[in-house]
């Protein structure tokens, strides 16, 4: 059997998916990549704000830094997450203004601080806050600083605990004591002040449920009764979050933000469906959901984003999308906008599943159209492929395989790959888009890119190519700058 040719570039990532992939399982490094999230979503929210040229000029070499940190420099263990961090922090600070920052305000964009966990008991007296150095500045640290915490309700009323230290050095560690805090997802607010006034500020979830541990113990109960191999989403989506929410009960700090305690109701509600004979998942039920999708043999999680539409039962349109080297199914959710993606397809009324790929690429996704489709009726004339970086390339290698399955195909920054003629691509509609900054693009050492991607697919008799270049734009803005324009794209291809 033939081999299809893979690029060095293809190699390199795939490298650099096996080096995140086994540095992600480990618990310290889920904070470093939620802390990388964090700064991420924050240097994107300022550069859909800034439409000068000249500011987001003056960005593009932090952010080519920033991708060569994540990307390629995988050897360096965390400290790749924290130099891409920096990048980006920089790049933030060049869109904002062309001046020096103040070294106050420097060496506090620089700190780091973490909650001793995200899901707690209801009657914990305290916890235990972290604030660390990031990553180094030469900046010291300012007199009359301090760190003040608040504990906000998930429903805005008035806080819930507050506290404030003066940091004397670092890193330092302080307790906030809590009182009667009632049940919810609520919001956890760090702000480091020098001379009484706010530098930096930022947020995260603090879940909190009555009776943890034995409802925890309940639901473990429950799972262990089900075969192991059961090849059921309701039931492995119990059991994926009964291991979920113990591992953040547990003090691990995970990549993003999860509504714990309203998925610890939702996996209780549904282990007492299951328990009854009846589906919990799926339902006409719209919301956002993180699933374990029963896949033949394997157990994928997938965040699906159901509209308010779904409550009619009709068939809906479907967007399936891959996320790039060191993503995961949260990627497009709470990045590349952020939750850009399920704000297009929430005004659409189009359903939206981001499945979490391997170092070998994406699940079988006739496998997860199918198991999509027993949730919620999917529109089989209109689904979508998107895909970023890497998970371009697979999208597009995915359409080749089947290309009648699909009603359009949104390419961003692809990274190598090949393409075969095919009677299929003839009439399927094909968004690329690229920076003009884009690193494939200027490293004529890479043999795919998103020019190759087009060339050979006209090449390959593919009629409907629709190709947009970005100025100023490169590898990590490409998504939220052209995800509107993939997205006009496909509303074309769907009147067809």
């Amino acid at each position: 059997m033939r081999r299809k040719p893979v690029s060095c570039l293809a190699l390199l990532l795939l490298s650099s998916v096996l080096a995140v992939a086994a540095a992600a399982a480990r618990a310290d490094d889920q904070a470093e990549r939620f802390e990388l999230g964090r700064r991420l979503a924050a240097f994107e929210a300022v550069w859909q704000q800034q439409k000068d040229p000249r500011a987001r000029t003056r960005a593009l070499k932090h952010l080519q830094d920033a991708a060569d940190a994540f990307l390629f420099k995988f050897y360096m263990g965390e400290g790749r997450q924290r130099e891409a961090a920096r990048a980006l922090d920089r790049a933030r600070f060049a869109l904002e203004s062309d001046k020096e920052l103040p070294a106050a305000l420097l060496w506090a964009e620089s700190l780091f601080w973490n909650p001793d966990r995200r899901f707690i008991d209801t009657a914990t007296p305290a916890l235990p806050v972290h604030l660390l150095p990031y990553y180094q500045v030469k900046a010291d640290l300012p007199g009359a600083a301090r760190l003040r915490l608040t504990l906000l309700a998930g429903h805005g009323k008035p806080p819930l605990a507050k506290s404030e230290t003066a940091i004397a050095k670092l890193p330092l560690r302080v307790k906030l004591s809590l009182k009667a805090i009632p049940e919810g997802d609520h919001l956890l607010r760090a702000e480091v002040l020098v001379a009484g006034r706010v530098l930096v500020h930022s947020e995260q979830t603090l879940s909190c449920a009555a009776r943890l541990s034995p409802r925890l113990q309940a639901l473990h109960t429950a799972v262990a009764a089900w075969p192991r191999a059961s090849g059921d989403t309701q039931k492995e989506t119990v059991r994926g979050l009964a291991d979920l929410l113990e591992r953040l009960s547990r003090k691990h700090l995970l990549e993003t933000s999860y509504p714990a305690c309203r998925l610890l109701g939702e996996a209780e509600a549904a282990a007492a469906a299951i328990a009854r004979g009846k589906p919990f998942y799926g339902c006409k039920k719209p919301g956002e959901f993180w699933l374990t999708l029963a896949l033949d043999t394997k157990r994928v999680p997938a965040r699906l984003a159901v509209p308010e539409q779904a409550a009619a039962g009709k068939p809906l349109p479907l967007v399936i999308v891959i996320h790039g080297t060191g993503g995961s199914e949260n990627m497009f959710f709470a990045a590349h906008g952020p939750g850009l993606l399920p704000r297009l397809c929430r005004q659409r009324g189009w359903l939206l599943v981001a499945p979490r790929s391997s170092f070998a690429g994406p699940p079988a996704i006739p496998d997860l159209l199918a198991e999509v489709d027993k949730l919620y009726p999917v529109d089989k004339k209109r689904v979508f492929l998107i895909g970023h970086s890497i998970g371009a390339t697979h999208a597009v290698n995915v359409a080749q395989q089947t290309p009648r399955r699909f009603a359009g195909v949104a390419a961003l920054s692809p990274a190598g790959g090949s393409v075969r003629p095919s009677k299929g691509l003839v009439n399927l509609p094909i968004f690329i888009g690229v920076g003009s900054e884009d690193f494939l693009m200027k490293n004529l050492l890479v043999p795919g890119n998103a020019a190759t991607l087009r060339r050979q697919l006209e090449k390959a008799g593919a009629r409907k190519v629709c190709y947009r270049e970005y100025p100023r734009v490169e590898h990590l803005t490409v998504v939220l700058t052209a995800l509107p324009d993939a997205f006009a794209f496909f509303d074309r291809a769907a009147k067809r």
